[in-house]
């Protein structure tokens, strides 16, 4: 495995180690947005990157569990945050874009992930009201 940089040093062990996971196992699929944020300086596109780049962290680190339990809300969100921009800093070719795109990403990104929460959780509530109204869906 390849060393890994980390600039936050608030994180704890554990996060450090989910994040270094996940760098390893999304290396391919996150490549290939961060191919297309290189090419472009356009900010919608890479504003749009950034949404993609995120709901794949959030769906891999949605899975991890630590002694068959799920990690907490605040370290899930901790960790997406590093594994994103881990990538960026360290992915990204040109510089100029590089600064942009951290730019754009240390605006963003938390309240992108806030807002799929939000979404999240008020699905989740509607569908337990539904089912608990509805047993038979």
């Amino acid at each position: 495995m390849e060393k890994i940089t980390f600039e936050n040093t608030t994180l704890t062990q554990t996060q450090i180690k989910i994040c270094e996971m996940g760098y390893t196992q999304l290396k391919t699929q996150l490549n290939e947005i961060i191919t297309i944020i290189d090419d472009n300086i356009d900010n919608s596109i890479i504003t749009t990157n950034i949404l993609n780049i995120i709901c794949i962290i959030i769906k891999f680190v949605e899975k991890i569990k630590i002694d068959n339990k799920k990690i907490s809300g605040e370290n899930k969100k901790r960790v997406d945050l590093e594994i994103g921009k881990l990538y960026i800093q360290n992915e990204i070719i040109d510089e100029h874009i590089k600064q942009n795109v951290l730019a754009i990403y240390n605006i963003s990104a938390e309240p992108m992930i806030e807002n799929m929460i939000d979404i999240s959780n008020h699905i989740n509530i509607t569908n337990h009201f539904w089912k608990n109204c509805f047993p038979c869906l």
